[in-house]
């Protein structure tokens, strides 16, 4: 399978993707020798998920993984709570990815990702966006302002999430046939940086995206558009 690469103009800042829907994406004929092929990975992330399109086994994530490994559409893997001079310990693999505490005490889950691409600010989702499927970001910021932009074929942005680091906030908002819709800037601790990495994690629910920032939930933002008709996302 090949996977999107992508070269960009953009110098300011670095953007390191991890997405998990494989299928959608493919390289463009121009890239396509440069295209960097990286197979599909488990990773492991502390804490506690929620899932859908759940299946529950008797057995430890190990035997989960197996099966999601073995399933397209599997994101997700955890652990059931149990105690097991009661009954038999579950796991869970699911489809779809929908919120996360990340550090919860004693949790943890794991997340099959595909490095998307490295080292550019913009790149394309000819699939658009799935329900239920995360979406990993590392930035590291050169500049004092840079924004994350989730547009359609139109350039409606569906999404835009912005941080100043001069004055010390994050902005969300859509932006539809010209007009700004759920503008908000309202930022009450701001422990950002330029010249340090900030990790975005997104999950994609039905209704809104959920935005965590270095793993802490900053926001839900409700859909404004069909998640299937974001076509690119770039930083500035």
């Amino acid at each position: 399978m090949m996977f999107l690469c992508h070269h960009s103009m953009w110098k300011q800042h670095r953007l390191h993707v991890l997405y998990s829907l494989i299928s959608a994406l493919t390289c463009s004929i121009e890239n396509a020798e440069s295209c960097t092929k990286v197979t599909k990975s488990l990773g492991y992330e502390p804490g506690s998920p929620q899932g859908a399109d759940c299946t529950y086994v008797t057995g430890p994530a190990g035997v989960c993984s197996i099966k999601c490994a073995a399933n397209e559409k599997c994101r997700l893997v955890y652990n059931m709570p149990c105690d097991v001079s009661v009954e038999p310990c579950q796991c869970a693999y699911c489809d779809q990815v929908t919120t996360v505490q990340f550090g919860t005490p004693a949790g943890n889950f794991y997340l099959f990702t595909q490095q998307l691409v490295e080292n550019t600010a913009t790149f394309q989702l000819p699939g658009g966006l799935v329900i239920g499927q995360p979406l990993f970001f590392a930035v590291k910021p050169l500049v004092d302002q840079i924004s994350l932009n989730f547009l359609d074929a139109s350039f409606n942005n569906a999404l835009e999430l912005k941080i100043n680091f001069p004055r010390k906030y994050v902005a969300t908002k859509a932006k539809i046939d010209g007009v700004s819709i759920g503008d908000n800037s309202y930022t009450p601790q701001f422990n950002f940086s330029r010249d340090r990495i900030i990790n975005i994690f997104i999950t994609v629910t039905s209704t809104k995206y959920v935005i965590y920032l270095d793993q802490v939930v900053f926001r839900n933002f409700e859909h404004r558009m069909n998640p299937a008709q974001i076509k690119k996302m770039f930083t500035i």
